[in-house]
């Protein structure tokens, strides 16, 4: 499960960016956009530490040039390897928490997963690869969760921008500061079909979808779509 938990912030977060890895229907996207804008930046959380663990990955190691790799070692021990810019994380068991272990280091050990170089954006990116258990290569299924808050002027409204990149649907936990909503309006676009294109003959084949949601359940985020979360 991934949290995601818009916080106050001087400095305004990144956009979630569903662009041309979402469906074909970015006319929409950017509707749900602007129908929904509020000026004020809020910091986001995203957390996919929440929940039980999800594979039986053990260890990840990022390399600053974008690189990742993940094993799934059980009781076989990490051969270790040594690389400038390799850092490497060992899982506590039983839990999604990593530990840094190895400074320059990672494991020579057959690989679950390796990308890169230029492929893993971020630490953490990396650490999802682990978490869901990805195998291969490339873009292999793993979270693609990514998200951005605003807040209207009268801070009466909180707009929260979730796209999934990825193959798989996420479950999504929002929680807000301070608490006291429980529900708010979702508008969510995406399509089983996700090469599907609106065209002139069927101009609502990929449409937003507007639903009233509750607060104190996780979501379902679809693969490859966009969502708006609206609570006033």
């Amino acid at each position: 499960m991934t949290w995601i938990q818009p916080r106050k912030s001087d400095t305004p977060s990144r956009s979630a960016s569903p662009n041309a890895e979402l469906v074909s229907s970015a006319g929409y996207v950017h509707v749900m956009h602007h129908n929904t804008w509020q000026s004020n930046g809020l910091r986001v959380d995203v957390n996919a530490s929440a929940g039980p663990p999800e594979s039986t990955c053990d260890y990840y190691a990022f390399w600053t040039d974008k690189g990742c790799r993940t094993w799934s070692l059980g009781n076989t021990k990490c051969l270790i390897e040594k690389e400038a810019i390799a850092t490497l994380h060992r899982r506590t068991p039983g839990t999604n928490d990593f530990t840094l272990v190895g400074q320059g280091e990672f494991c020579k050990n057959n690989a679950d997963f390796q990308d890169g170089p230029a492929a893993a954006e971020s630490d953490e990116i990396c650490k999802q690869h682990c978490l869901k258990g990805d195998r291969g290569g490339g873009m292999n299924g793993g979270t693609g969760v990514t998200a951005s808050a605003q807040q209207s002027d009268d801070k009466k409204t909180t707009v929260v921008r979730i796209a999934n990149t990825g193959t798989k649907a996420e479950s999504v936990l929002v929680k807000l500061s301070g608490g006291g909503k429980t529900s708010a309006t979702l508008w969510s676009l995406s399509s089983k079909d996700t090469l599907a294109a609106n065209t002139p003959a069927d101009p609502t084949k990929v449409a937003p979808v507007k639903s009233t949601v509750s607060l104190e359940a996780p979501l379902t985020i679809p693969p490859v779509s966009a969502a708006v979360l609206v609570v006033e």
